[in-house]
């Protein structure tokens, strides 16, 4: 009886223990990231899409710390009505949008000159190398500098990794559950 116990326990502890086994460090922290646009569309909303050139870091925090300012960032044509799609990398990092969302665009007249300012945000995951893949938040605006538009692209990411699926529980699970069952043919 004592062995049985023992027998079940150790597969409880097993069972509890490979999710953590498997979780690796998540990505935190701040990215900033400038650059220039051109509007590839007439209008700024979820059936355009940008295009970045010239993009580069200009803050990096948390996990981030290892990308140096003014390091490349490799963007990819910002389709707003195309998701899953991977719209940056830099480093070992790279972001995948699943949702854009709310868009906005407002004109203001400054110095006798209209200027318009658009922007969004998008839910995606970061992902890199031995890090879990961590949800995130990216938010875009454009603004400009000495009258040139340039875009201005912040990311946050939170601490909520991407979920690993319960299949490596159950395994365990079910593997432990064949075990208790042979163990009891046995006695029988």
């Amino acid at each position: 009886m004592f062995n049985k116990v023992k027998v079940l326990a150790l597969a409880a502890a097993i069972t509890l223990a490979a999710p953590v086994g498997a979780m690796a460090a998540q990505i935190n922290g701040y990215l900033g990231i400038t650059g220039n646009i051109e509007l590839a569309s007439a209008v700024f909303d979820e059936t355009g899409s940008v295009n970045v050139t010239n993009a580069y870091v200009t803050e990096a925090t948390g996990t981030f710390s290892d990308l140096a300012i003014n390091d490349t960032v490799t963007m990819s044509l910002l389709d707003f009505d195309v998701t899953p799609a991977t719209v940056w990398s830099v480093g070992d990092y790279e972001f995948t949008v699943t949702a854009y969302t709310d868009f906005y665009e407002n004109t203001m007249t400054v110095g006798g000159s209209d200027y318009t300012f658009a922007g969004f945000s998008a839910d995606g995951y970061i992902t890199k190398a031995g890090d879990d893949a961590t949800n995130a938040t990216m938010l875009f605006s454009t603004q400009y500098e000495n009258g040139t538009k340039v875009l201005r692209v912040t990311f946050s990411s939170g601490t909520t990794p991407v979920p690993v699926p319960a299949a490596g529980l159950m395994l365990v699970t079910g593997l432990g559950g064949l075990a208790a069952l042979r163990r009891r043919r046995k006695a029988a």
